[in-house]
């Protein structure tokens, strides 16, 4: 079964989908979570959320940053249209949404953007993908454009068809390819495997 596949399975209804996403009553948590991290997206210009889903980042987001034009990528054409019903009631009309095929980021979106993130998205990608993706989130970034990705560091016992954890070396060697550079912070007690990058395009 394709990536595609899972997701559209999981998205049957707005209710499967937000359980997907974040498992209930613990989204509301990792969402302020996720909202704290990015602070730094710029209040206008090209924005790309990587692995939306059903907008839980991207419709708050896009509402605090007006001037803003935000893209929703993500590889379940259910979630994104659980995304655009909700972005209507919302009245974030600011919002674009483009599907990847969960190998590369979709070739219709802006040549450059101002900002980019990633989160609950990268853990679910084979590492071979998420490196592809970070390349390309960074190829397409302004320099001095701020990136975040969530990600998760763990064992050989935490992976899975959904979980690949990356080891943070890797992740630096990747950054420093990629021509970013920032930090990468630990999780919060909640989640003790997650990382944060917070990067900057060179």
């Amino acid at each position: 079964m394709s990536a595609a596949e899972v997701w559209d399975n999981q998205a049957r209804t707005l209710e499967d989908a937000r359980r997907a996403v974040w498992a209930e009553p613990d989204w509301k948590k990792g969402q302020a979570l996720a909202l704290a991290h990015l602070t730094d997206m710029p209040q206008s210009g090209e924005v790309v959320d990587v692995g939306a889903g059903v907008g839980r980042l991207t419709i708050p987001i896009a509402l605090q940053r007006p001037e803003a034009r935000l893209w929703a990528v993500d590889v379940s054409k259910k979630m994104l249209g659980h995304l655009r019903q909700i972005a209507r009631r919302a009245g974030a009309d600011n919002i674009q949404t483009r599907r990847t095929d969960g190998e590369r980021l979709p070739e219709a979106l802006p040549e450059q953007v101002d900002g980019v993130w990633s989160v609950l998205t990268f853990q679910h990608i084979p590492p071979g993908g998420q490196h592809r993706y970070l390349m390309e989130m960074a190829d397409r970034l302004v320099t001095g454009g701020p990136l975040v990705v969530q990600y998760v560091e763990g064992g050989e016992g935490d992976r899975g068809p959904l979980s690949h954890p990356v080891d943070s070396l890797q992740m630096w060697e990747w950054l420093d390819e990629a021509g970013l550079d920032g930090t990468i912070e630990p999780g919060p007690h909640a989640f003790p495997t997650w990382r944060w990058i917070h990067a900057v395009k060179r």
